[in-house]
């Protein structure tokens, strides 16, 4: 599988958060060494292929956050079955979320979703009919606007 490089100026503002809140990028997430394996497990079970950039978050981060968001994925500590991109995404889908979609992580009746149909990052309820509503064009996009907003 080709290798893309993570976004540079995400990489920057998480360089810049880590050194205002003097703190190391691994306190924040995984940053497992080799998860191909783990990101190619999640797609088999979920019967899906991620987005090329949430893919590669998947592959540089794993999971975690900090302050305003925790994003969902995959990390070598935990079973394939137990990761939470896995786990969520198969749990909300039993409450009807389209196939395409992957949670990222939830903020109270909503879910934030990666479409794995078009990459864009979605938000989704089982309490709203459904409804689905697009947040931003890209995982990149999403990831930098939340970032901006912590800073």
């Amino acid at each position: 599988m080709e290798e893309i490089e993570m976004n540079a100026e995400i990489e920057e503002m998480l360089t810049r958060i880590c050194e205002d809140e003097e703190k190391e990028l691994t306190e924040l997430f995984v940053m497992p060494e080799d998860n191909e394996k783990y990101v190619c497990e999640a797609e088999k079970i979920l019967g899906m292929q991620f987005p090329t950039e949430y893919r590669q978050y998947l592959l540089e981060y794993g999971e975690g956050g900090m302050g305003c968001f925790y994003f969902f994925g995959v990390s070598p500590e935990t079973d394939v079955d137990k990761q939470t991109i896995v786990s969520m995404t198969l749990e909300y889908r039993e409450k009807g979320m389209p196939n395409n979609l992957a949670v990222l992580y939830h903020s109270g009746d909503y879910l934030h979703c990666i479409d794995c149909a078009n990459g864009k990052v979605v938000n989704w309820s089982w309490l709203d009919g459904g409804a689905i509503y697009v947040d931003s064009n890209s995982f990149d996009e999403y990831f930098k606007m939340i970032l901006e907003d912590y800073i």
